[in-house]
């Protein structure tokens, strides 16, 4: 059979009348064996392969004649020929875990960007381009904050120097810089890198100083799919998120922020999910006196709009540093486990946490519990508004000398509200609203008692704010009004106004002085 060409490539036309040029003779003469049929088909066959194989060949000629004529011009990919069998598909990876492994909600005062979650694998057998495996980005936050009294330290205790003044005020420029890289170099092997400078405004001798800020925030590198199966591994300075960020968050909202130098194992399946980790606190000058953190998280997410966890955390402070209440200082070697449950049916939402802790504190033995509850309504108009109430609840010690350590331990908690979970009562009404594309407001009025007197009062942070080495009458601490929105301009450009102010209740007046505070913040991020 002579050479088909039809300006180049066969077309379908020429393909059909070889096909008909070919079988319709068989067809017609019936005496033709059935073996001469089987022989024609094969041959048929062959010559459609060579017909493509002719027609990839001219092809990669007039690419490379045109590549000569125009070197600016973009090769084009090559065509695959039709015999070349696909490539079957491969089941898509499954994802590593995203920052809140619990399934926690995002805060309003701002996400940490782009993720450390798995970045998408390239199809089977793609050879990808350099700027395909690679991603660049960024995050520049600028957050002023002006405060009309400190702290609640007073002045001489507590570590707050004895020249302060009680009601001294304050105004601060935050600024916080972070780059990143994302790279999968090849399937299932990424690496991520982020970059962060934060500083004070003004904090430098002069404008020609240069204040050594800049850290590694986070620099881990990621196997996915390990052997083949759901697992991902991530080894290196990572954030951690679990929950409502209760015990372990990446702190967004501080001008620094949180990460762990650890090494996490993470098997996602369809219904559930299991998170765990190990990670090195502070290095001690032996490996005896190490600061590590230890967890195993598990979540079960198999009914939609609900999630479940079960979690257990551990603590190894091994360097002799931790003072009980009686004795010199020893170590720290503490567990805290915990249940968590949260979802929403219909226009209702709820949420519930319970978490207990023992262990050894220096000399004493530590026994400790706390809970959260939450629930709201959304109701179905415009704006969204959603009415919701919250308590939480931490113990605390109520006898400071007997060997027995009751406060509860935060861990490693979101910072931002003046009580911290330790020790007291929180009772909050909330109402949130968007009323707009974009924006989002919420309004608290929180209530804070102590549990023990002459226990401390106790920022987010687990810092003491206030103690009455002999109690007070009152367990009253005052209540706060907290206004906080998150208004996003453009998908680069959003902003996080807010106000508080703190009314002084009856433990303050009891224990020294007790002004209302006024805390006033206007924060912008642009991300990039």
């Amino acid at each position: 059979m002579g050479k088909l060409r039809t300006g180049g490539a066969p077309t379908l036309p020429v393909l059909a009348l070889t096909l008909l040029a070919t079988v319709l003779p068989a067809r017609v003469a019936s005496a033709q064996s059935n073996e001469e049929l089987l022989r024609r088909m094969e041959a048929l066959e062959k010559r459609v392969q060579e017909l493509e194989a002719e027609k990839a060949a001219r092809d990669a000629a007039d690419r490379a004649q045109a590549a000569r004529e125009n070197p600016a011009t973009p090769p084009a990919p090559a065509t695959t020929p039709a015999s070349t069998p696909t490539p079957r598909p491969t089941p898509t990876p499954t994802p590593a875990p995203a920052a809140d492994a619990g399934g926690g909600a995002t805060s309003i005062y701002g996400s940490t960007g782009p993720a450390p979650g798995p970045a998408t694998p390239p199809a089977p057998g793609k050879d990808r381009s350099w700027w395909e495996k690679l991603k660049v980005g960024g995050q520049v936050r600028v957050r002023g904050e002006w405060k009309n009294t400190i702290d609640y330290r007073t002045p001489g205790t507590l570590g707050r120097p004895a020249t302060d003044r009680p009601n001294d005020d304050d105004d601060v420029a935050l600024l916080r810089t972070r780059l990143w890289v994302d790279a999968t170099p090849v399937e299932n092997v990424r690496a991520y890198v982020q970059i962060q400078d934060s500083r004070i405004f003004g904090e430098e001798a002069s404008v020609n100083t240069d204040s050594k800020n800049v850290d590694l925030h986070q620099g881990f590198f990621e196997l996915q799919r390990v052997l083949g199966s759901r697992l991902t591994a991530r080894i290196g300075r990572q954030e951690f998120l679990f929950g409502d960020q209760r015990l372990v968050s990446p702190n967004e909202f501080s001008n620094v922020g949180r990460s762990f130098d650890a090494v996490r194992l993470t098997w996602n399946a369809e219904t559930w999910s299991a998170d765990l980790f190990t990670s090195l606190v502070r290095e001690g000058t032996t490996t005896d006196e190490d600061r590590n953190f230890d967890g195993l998280y598990l979540t079960y997410k198999g009914l939609p709009d609900h999630t479940f966890d079960l979690y257990l955390f551990q603590r190894r402070f091994s360097d002799g540093t931790i003072a009980g209440e009686t004795g010199p200082p020893g170590d720290l070697i503490d567990f805290t486990p915990g249940v968590r449950a949260k979802g929403k049916t219909g226009a209702v939402d709820y949420g519930a946490e319970l978490a207990w802790q023992v262990g050894e504190r220096g000399n004493d033995d530590v026994s400790a519990h706390a809970v959260a509850c939450t629930v709201g309504y959304t109701f179905e108009m415009a704006g969204k508004p959603r009415l919701g109430v919250l308590y939480e609840y931490a113990s605390g010690d109520a006898h400071p000398t007997d060997g027995r350590f009751g406060t509860f331990d935060s861990l490693f908690p979101f910072k931002f509200a003046y009580q911290g979970w330790r020790n007291g009562h929180d009772a909050v009404a909330s109402l949130e609203a968007s009323p707009f594309a974009g924006a989002k407001f919420t309004l608290e009025y929180h209530n804070y008692w102590l549990e023990h007197q002459r226990d401390a009062w106790y920022l987010g942070s687990g810092a003491a704010l206030r103690r009455a080495a002999t109690g007070s009458p009152s367990t009253y601490v005052g209540s706060e009004l907290v206004l906080v929105s998150k208004i996003v301009l453009n998908p680069s450009l959003d902003l996080v106004p807010g106000y508080a102010h703190m009314f002084a209740g009856d433990f303050l007046r009891d224990t020294g002085f007790a002004e209302d505070t006024d805390w006033l913040f206007l924060q912008a991020r642009v991300n990039f």
